[in-house]
């Protein structure tokens, strides 16, 4: 899958391909300043890892939904992972051009490309799987002109 193998990479790094700036998407994104060919590791990003009981504490203490439950990605044993490094900052797409996945050994979030991604394009992951996009507080219908922000809105205390 890698380009080239994983052990002779870093465990935690961002590649210099890619930097972040505001998207026309949402705030802001993360964008190849090249081309970057299909099946490349362009960030391993470490993470903060806490209990899930921490969103629920969130909510009850601020009565209303956190921003912080926004951002976390499921871990295992029943933990959840904030993506240091650009991690939190690429927006989702359904039809996303890169990938992410957990590495428990090295306690870090990977992003892979799924396709060749050329010169400023943005960099899109999808936050969940497709059979749980109803989970996020954002409707994606023509993705190309929805403003996120307005689409805004308090939700239940979920997790993915």
């Amino acid at each position: 899958m890698f380009r080239e193998p994983r052990n002779l990479l870093p465990k935690a790094f961002i590649d210099h391909r890619i930097e972040v700036r505001e998207s026309p998407i949402h705030g802001w994104g993360c964008f190849a300043k090249e081309n970057i060919e299909a099946h490349t590791l362009i960030e391993s990003a470490p993470v903060v890892l806490c209990h899930q009981d921490v969103m629920e504490h969130l909510h009850a203490l601020n009565d209303c939904r956190h921003i912080l439950q926004d951002y976390p990605f499921s871990w295992k044993d029943g933990m959840l992972a904030y993506s240091l490094g650009w991690g939190a900052v690429y927006n989702h797409k359904r039809d996303n051009n890169c990938v992410w996945r957990p590495n428990f050994e090295y306690n870090t979030l990977e992003y892979t490309t799924k396709r060749k991604i050329l010169a400023e394009e943005e960099i899109f992951v999808r936050y969940v799987p497709v059979a749980q996009s109803g989970y996020l507080w954002f409707e994606e219908e023509d993705e190309e002109d929805v403003n996120y922000a307005a689409l805004r809105k308090p939700s239940k205390n979920l997790i993915f």
